[in-house]
Order: C-alpha cells, then structure tokens, then sequence
C-alpha cells in the first residue's frame, strides 16, 4: 500500500503544488520523544535571529506568522497539506521551514519530493512497535531521514546505529548530557521548562542552529525564554 497508494499521492501533491521545498532549507525532525518541542525551539530561535521561517508540527502549523490548528497531534499531515503549507511558506518569502516528522510519515512517502538540508534524530526507543512490527524497522525508518541531507544532528546514543557509509558522506553532528560535539557540561544551557529531555531537545536545537550558522548568544538568549506554554512534557 505505501507504493501502490502512499507514494504515487505525495508524487501528485508535489506536482500539484509545484515541488515549493526545492526553494526552502528545510530542518527535520524526528526521533521518539522531543520532536515537537525541538521543532518549536528551532523556529523560535531562527525568528529571533531575524530569519524568515514557517514550521510544521503535529500539533500545529505556523506559516508567514499565522498558525493553523492542523487536528492530528498524533502525526505528520498528509502530503497535499504538507505542500500546500510548503507552498505558503515560500509565498510568504521565507527561507527556512522546519518540520515534525514522524516514522509513520517517513514510512508512508508523506515527506516525498522534500529535500532536507539539516535533519535530527531526538532518541530511538521501543515504540510504535505497534506498526513497524520490529525495533529493527522503527530504527531504519527513521534513519531514512539523514541519509540525504547535508548536516545530520543525534543523540550520541545513536553513533553506533548509523552506518559508515551513511557517516562518510555528511557532516553529523552529536548532542548529549554528559558527551557529544554539544553537551549540557560544555554549554551550561539554563532553561526555563524542566527535565533532563528538554536539555537534550535544546542542545539538539543548538546543534541545529549553530550549524546554519546563528550566532550562538542569539541561540543562548531564546533557548532561555524558551517556555512553550510552560509544558513539561515529553512532546
């Protein structure tokens, strides 16, 4: 169903909406836990540096400053909605789009025809098992979303399950508390949500940020006041 259904539908919704992510840097982001919180954190921190840039969350959609309450808060929208967000975006002259993705998009063809710059994995747990069936597949379905993309940002936990050839071909960058290119003992971020994985969501959002190249006392300053609603939960 994912070839015979999935694919050729995100096909007609790129051809539909005239391919607009080949004229966008677009960041994804994906991972078990902090996808969503990680997504906020690198729109506030690209708006704050003066960037014009749209996101697109499980939860909602902010495009040219307007958001959309898109009614999944389970998964990514499907491909005609992706494009035609993607779209707006590039009408609104903006630059950068930064997107929640999800294994069950990444499965289904849902991010067909996007061309990812930067791309994160959060962390990888046993979940969704439900609908990958195997560790084995939940993992190599999110890994899809580095294998194309020019800057790669994980969790140190994960260097041992990307492959060389994988790792010779790009730039990764890792993040961790203790370890990692970007870590809680180097940087010291001071935050105002609470936990342990919301600093590792932020020191993926620096790793991201640092890496297009945004001045790290800008990054500093947002990650800061950074309180999405006050939330602490593991989004």
């Amino acid at each position: 169903i994912n070839d015979l259904y999935h694919r050729p539908k995100a096909i007609l919704a790129n051809i539909q909406f005239g391919f607009p992510s080949k004229k966008l840097k677009i960041i994804g982001i994906t991972g078990t836990d902090g996808k969503t919180t990680t997504t906020n954190m690198i729109y506030s921190v690209l708006k704050d540096a003066g960037k014009k840039v749209s996101m697109i969350s499980t939860i909602n959609a902010v495009i040219g400053g307007k958001s959309y309450d898109i009614g999944l808060h389970v998964t990514s929208p499907d491909p005609f909605m992706l494009q035609k967000f993607a779209r707006s975006a590039l009408q609104n002259g903006d630059e950068y789009l930064v997107l929640e993705v999800t294994s069950h998009a990444l499965d289904q063809y849902r991010y067909w025809g996007v061309k990812f710059d930067v791309a994160v994995i959060t962390n990888i747990t046993h979940e969704h098992l439900d609908y990958h069936k195997t560790f084995e597949n939940y993992k190599d379905t999110k890994l899809k979303l580095i294998q194309n993309v020019k800057y790669a940002v994980i969790n140190q936990n994960l260097k041992t399950y990307i492959p060389k050839s994988v790792s010779n071909d790009k730039k990764i960058y890792t993040f961790g508390l203790k370890q990692g290119d970007f870590n809680q003992q180097k940087l010291n971020l001071k935050l105002q949500i609470p936990g342990s994985y919301n600093i590792e969501n932020a020191l993926a959002a620096f790793a991201v940020c640092d890496s297009l190249l945004i001045d790290q006392s800008v990054i500093r300053k947002t990650l800061g006041k950074f309180n999405k609603d006050r939330k602490s939960t593991r989004l």
